[in-house]
C-alpha cells in the first residue's frame, strides 16, 4: 500500500515537471502566439464551432532594429532596441486550417500573424502588426476586437503555455 502511493506520488511529481523540463520559455512564447493567431482567425469565422487547426508554423528571428525602433514612439524605448539593450525580434506564424461556411461545406484556409517582440523570451513585449485571413488583411480596429494580448499573459502564464506547446507537438501541430 505504502509503495503504491510513492509510485503515484513520483508519477504526479513527473507530471507536474515535465513541461518545465522538456519545453523552453522560447517554446512556451511560441505557444501562446500560435494559439493568439488561431483564435483571432476562429473568430473571423461564420461558424467558428468548425474551425479546427490542421498545421501551424512559427518562425522568430532577429528583427531590423530600425525598423523596430520607428514603431515606438518613446525615445528611451527607441533607443534601447537601437543599440541592442532590448532585443527586437519578429515572429511569423502560419497556421493551415479547416472550417465549414454556413452551408456545412468543409473549407481549408490559411492565417498569416506577425508580431513584434521587444526583449528575450519570458520576459519580452509584445505587438501585433499584421493578421492576414485567406489573403485578406484585417484592419486595425478587427485585429484590437479579435485580440486582447493580456487574456493570453504570453509570460506570465509559461506553465499553461509550455503544456500547451507540448499538446501541440503530440497532435504533431506544430513542426
Amino acid at each position: 500500500m505504502k509503495r503504491n502511493s510513492i509510485i503515484i506520488v513520483v508519477i504526479f511529481i513527473i507530471a507536474v515537471a515535465s513541461p518545465f523540463l522538456l519545453t523552453s520559455k522560447g517554446d512556451a512564447e511560441k505557444a501562446a502566439l500560435i494559439s493568439l493567431c488561431s483564435d483571432m482567425t476562429k473568430g473571423m469565422m461564420k461558424s467558428p464551432g468548425s474551425y479546427i487547426m490542421d498545421f501551424a508554423k512559427i518562425n522568430v528571428k532577429d528583427g531590423n532594429t530600425e525598423e523596430g525602433a520607428n514603431g515606438y514612439k518613446s525615445a528611451s524605448v527607441k533607443n534601447a532596441i537601437l543599440s541592442g539593450e532590448m532585443p527586437y525580434r519578429v515572429a511569423d506564424v502560419l497556421i493551415n486550417y479547416e472550417s465549414k461556411n454556413q452551408f456545412g461545406v468543409s473549407l481549408a484556409g490559411n492565417a498569416y500573424c506577425r508580431y513584434s517582440m521587444i526583449g528575450s523570451a519570458g520576459s519580452a513585449s509584445y505587438k501585433i502588426l499584421s493578421v492576414n485571413i485567406n489573403d485578406m488583411n484585417l484592419s486595425e480596429i478587427d485585429i484590437m476586437s479579435l485580440s486582447d494580448l493580456r487574456q493570453y499573459k504570453i509570460n506570465e502564464n509559461s506553465y499553461f503555455n509550455r503544456i500547451k506547446y507540448l499538446l501541440y507537438k503530440i497532435k504533431q501541430l506544430v513542426n
